[in-house]
Order: C-alpha cells, then sequence, then structure tokens
C-alpha cells in the first residue's frame, strides 16, 4: 500500500482491517493507517472519506477485498 499511496499524489486514507491478534508481531501497526476491523465497518463507513482513495488492507487480501466489495456496494467509489 506504501507504493499505492505514493502514486496517487493526493490524500489516500489507508484502513487497516486486522484484527487485534493480526496486528501484534512483524506485520504490527502501519504508520499512517486508520485501525478498523473488519466486523466493525458496517458501524462506521459513513464516517469515512466520500471524494478521496481509500485503501483497505490486511494480512492476505481476502478480508480487505470483502469489505471493499461491500463499502463499493454502499456507493463508495473510490475504494
Amino acid at each position: 500500500p506504501v507504493e499505492f499511496v505514493a502514486e496517487q499524489g493526493r490524500a489516500v486514507t489507508v484502513i487497516d482491517v486486522r484484527g487485534d491478534v493480526e496486528i501484534v508481531g512483524p506485520t504490527g501497526y502501519i504508520p499512517g493507517s486508520v485501525r478498523l476491523p473488519f466486523d466493525r465497518l458496517a458501524e462506521v463507513w459513513r464516517a469515512l472519506p466520500r471524494h478521496s482513495p481509500v485503501v483497505l488492507v490486511c494480512s492476505h487480501g481476502d478480508i480487505a477485498a470483502k469489505g471493499a466489495a461491500y463499502l463499493e456496494t454502499l456507493g463508495m467509489g473510490f475504494v
């Protein structure tokens, strides 16, 4: 995600959807990211930026992809 964010040339919100146990250890916290576990996405999606790109990240990509698909069904176009 760091390379993608750098290439955008504008504000990008990086959302880390990993669970609490997944951020412990070598993969740890992603500097500059917003911690929002996947299971809370439905509660707070309205507070996410609507007019700038949002990048979801997780350990393997599958949960982030599910989260991005969910946000797109809600009308968020920059995911």
